[in-house]
């Protein structure tokens, strides 16, 4: 069976949607128990054989969680103790991600207002990238309004969609 690999290796920018990805993915290796390996909820198990079985699916999330990090943005495991656990590793890449500190709220903030089409990604990679940013900042507790939301997409695209802001732009303005 291939390796794991998600949609986007982890980066500066898309934990919230790389985390569902790699969770989903866990829960359906070894009947669940992979992902039973990293959740903070679960205890682990005191009796022989069943830590045995717990430390194999440990193992097996450390590996996918590792893979599926871009190799620049592996730092938050070099120091976390014990080391080469899916678990800690889980934990210690939550913490690092989803913080809500004045410069990583600014940092998300920054990234949505000058987040704009490009003809390489599209409107696709654009609207993706626009969720993935919003979700973030709803993880730390930070919430835009719809109208901010959607004057940001109409803001970023290019004026070849001019009609569709008009049209839109109309709409709200009755409101």
């Amino acid at each position: 069976m291939p390796a794991f690999t998600p949609t986007e290796l982890l980066g500066p920018h898309n934990y919230g949607t790389w985390a569902e990805e790699v969770e989903a993915y866990c829960m359906t290796q070894q009947g669940g128990d992979v992902w039973l390996a990293i959740d903070p909820e679960t205890e682990v198990p005191t009796m022989s054989a069943k830590l045995a079985e717990w430390k194999k699916a440990n193992l097996f999330a450390y590996g996918t969680i590792f893979r599926a990090i871009h190799p620049d943005h592996r730092d938050p495991l070099r120091d976390i103790k014990p080391a080469k656990c899916g678990r800690t590793a889980w934990a210690a890449l939550r913490a690092h991600y989803v913080k809500d500190t004045p410069s990583h709220r600014l940092r998300l903030r920054e990234f949505f207002y000058t987040l704009s089409y490009s003809a390489s990604s599209g409107v696709t990679g654009y609207s993706n990238s626009l969720k993935r940013v919003i979700r973030e900042l709803l993880d730390i507790g930070y919430t835009l309004s719809r109208v901010e939301v959607l004057d940001k997409l109409l803001i970023g695209l290019p004026s070849s969609f001019a009609s569709i802001r008009t049209t839109l732009c109309g709409k709200y303005d009755d409101e």
